[in-house]
C-alpha cells in the first residue's frame, strides 16, 4: 500500500506538514505552478508528499532553506520536478560527504524505525551522489556577456552549468537572439534540438532567451548602439 502524508492546509493555497521527523516540509499552489519548501527526510514520505503538490498542478520549483539532511535528503525523490533553488552557501555544502557528520549515514539511521517501507526505494550512496539532486544550466549558441561569465553568475545561484544537455539539465539559455517563437520555426541550435527530443520523452527543461536568463541573475544587455 503506497505510503501517505498528511499536509495540513493553512492557507487556500499553502499547505504544510509539521508531524514529520525534522523540518516541516510545505508547499504552496499558484497560478505558475506549485513551489515546494523543503523535502521530507523519509523516502516514502518524499514520494507522497510529491504526489499530493502535484495534484495541485506540476511543480516548478523545489526551495531549500538550509542544508541540513531533513531539509534536503528527499530532493532525491523529487527528481524531474521542477527546477531546484539553492542559496550557493547550501549548494556548495549540499550532502557533503565530507562533514564532520557523514550526512548520508545520518539520513540512513532513520530508516528502520521512521520509515522500514523506504529502504526498498533508497539508492545506495554511489547512485545517490552520482546524481545529486541540484540544479543544472546549460547555454548554447553566441551570447552577448562572455560565456563564462554566464555560468559564474548562474552558479552564484547555486546552480550547475554544463557543457551539454544531459539527463540533469533543467535550465538551457540560448543565445544568439533567440526567442520562444524559434522552438515553433525551427530556428534552433544542436542543444535545442537535444532538448526537444528529452521533451518528448517526458524530462522537464525549461529553455530560456538570454535576456530571461539576465533578468534572473540580475543582470542586463549592453546597449546597441544607433
Amino acid at each position: 500500500m503506497p505510503s501517505t502524508i498528511e499536509m495540513e492546509q493553512v492557507t487556500p493555497n499553502v499547505f504544510t506538514n509539521t508531524k514529520l521527523r525534522g523540518c516541516n516540509p510545505s508547499f504552496v499552489v499558484t497560478s505558475d505552478g506549485v513551489v515546494v519548501i523543503d523535502t521530507p527526510q523519509l523516502p516514502t514520505k518524499a514520494v507522497a508528499m510529491r504526489a499530493e503538490a502535484e495534484k495541485h498542478g506540476p511543480i516548478r520549483y523545489l526551495i531549500n532553506t538550509e542544508n541540513h539532511v531533513d531539509h534536503i535528503f528527499g530532493n532525491y525523490w523529487f527528481r524531474g520536478a521542477g527546477e531546484i533553488v539553492n542559496h550557493k552557501a547550501l549548494w556548495d555544502i549540499f550532502m557533503d560527504p565530507k562533514a564532520a557528520l557523514d550526512p548520508f549515514a545520518y539520513a540512513l539511521e532513520a530508516i528502520p524505525t521512521d520509515d522500514p517501507e523506504g529502504a526498498a526505494i533508497l539508492p545506495d550512496r554511489d547512485e545517490y551522489y552520482a546524481d545529486l539532486p541540484r540544479g543544472t544550466v546549460v547555454f548554447t549558441g553566441e551570447l552577448a556577456i562572455p560565456r563564462p561569465e554566464a555560468k559564474v553568475r548562474s552558479a552564484e545561484l547555486g546552480a550547475r552549468p554544463e557543457s551539454r544537455v544531459t539527463a540533469r539539465t533543467t535550465v538551457l539559455v540560448v543565445g544568439d537572439g533567440f526567442v520562444a517563437a524559434d522552438l515553433r520555426s525551427g530556428r534552433l541550435t544542436g542543444k535545442a534540438r537535444r532538448v526537444l527530443e528529452l521533451h518528448e520523452r517526458g524530462q522537464r527543461i525549461e529553455v530560456l532567451s538570454e535576456g530571461e536568463f539576465l533578468q534572473m541573475v540580475g543582470g542586463h544587455l549592453a546597449a546597441v548602439p544607433a
